[in-house]
């Protein structure tokens, strides 16, 4: 078989995993240059997973979810030489890229991150099947806000809709004092050590069962009628998400940056006050990660695609 091949192609054969591990040590560049076939390519995670920067096509990348910079090269299998090429002579950018491949598993792809998640959302499957599904998911992100997170745990108690669910994705060093008492609704707390809003709010998004998820930040006051109103607009079938009014009781301090979306309808989206059939968001793949690093619109991008799919009235 080795006649097969120029003199510097080594034809190793089925490799255990010991084996592989080893060349994927001793390697500086891992390829894949696939031009058909369907689904993500498994081999992809072991390349990156060892950090090493990869060579692929966009067949070859397919699937693979990343925050900011895409973690590999895509480019035309005609093209690997000239890639190959760049990345040998550029050691700089090679580690950039490895380094960037290795990060992407361990946040989305690693057994560490999928087993929790995964185990959460078959216990509250299990638990809800003694029930009814909710009609409003509530998903907030938190980040270092206790404070203000027990303040809007007692706004959600006062709302007059009470058919809902809250799931809160604290992204804080230390956990909630408060995650394990009793509100008067069900509540899931996920404590994650994986920084940003946009993975935090698709993991809510990923964990809800509401009809409807409701979008909402840990700094943030909703009226008593908050959902109880949303829920009236949720009647029309065309309609597949709201975006909610917001405003600041901060316009004349200088020591607050007041945040509204009033002459900004139909544009913005702010996540402050967003909601979304359940459907429709996982049909959409959630708010796309490209925009997490750095976090930057993608509230917007959401929105404009929800309004490709039906109404979002204002």
């Amino acid at each position: 078989m080795n006649g097969e091949f120029p003199d510097n192609v080594r034809v190793v054969g089925i490799a255990d995993d010991e084996i592989k591990r080893n060349w994927m040590q001793a390697a500086d560049i891992a390829l894949n240059p696939l031009s058909r076939g369907s689904g993500t390519s498994i081999k992809m995670f072991d390349f990156m997973a060892a950090g090493l920067p990869v060579i692929t096509t966009e067949i070859g990348g397919r699937g693979i979810v990343s925050t900011g910079k895409t973690p590999f090269v895509i480019t035309l299998i005609e093209r690997f030489p000239e890639a190959i090429e760049r990345l040998m002579g550029n050691p700089d950018e090679r580690a950039a890229v490895g380094c960037a491949a290795r990060d992407t598993v361990e946040k989305f792809y690693a057994w560490e991150r999928i087993s929790p998640t995964l185990g959460m959302l078959l216990h509250k499957r299990r638990k809800a099947s003694r029930k009814s599904m909710p009609y409003f998911t509530v998903v907030i992100p938190s980040y270092e806000r206790h404070g203000l997170l027990d303040r809007l745990v007692e706004r959600l108690q006062a709302q007059a809709e009470r058919d809902f669910e809250v799931v809160i994705v604290d992204q804080s060093l230390q956990r909630w004092a408060r995650a394990d008492e009793e509100f008067g609704f069900p509540l899931t707390y996920v404590h994650s050590s994986i920084k940003g809003a946009v993975k935090a709010r698709n993991l809510g998004g990923f964990l809800a069962f509401g009809e409807v998820i409701a979008f909402t930040d840990d700094d943030c006051e909703p009226a008593a009628g908050w959902l109880l109103n949303a829920r009236k607009c949720f009647v029309d079938p065309d309609v597949v998400g709201i975006e909610g009014l917001i405003n600041s009781d901060h316009y004349d301090d200088p020591d607050w940056r007041p945040v509204t979306n009033i002459g900004f309808e139909g544009i913005g989206f702010m996540t402050a006050n967003l909601l979304v059939r359940n459907e429709v968001f996982q049909r959409l793949d959630g708010f796309d990660l490209a925009f997490d690093e750095p976090h930057f619109r993608e509230d917007t991008d959401f929105g404009w695609r929800m309004q490709a799919v039906g109404s979002v009235p204002f």
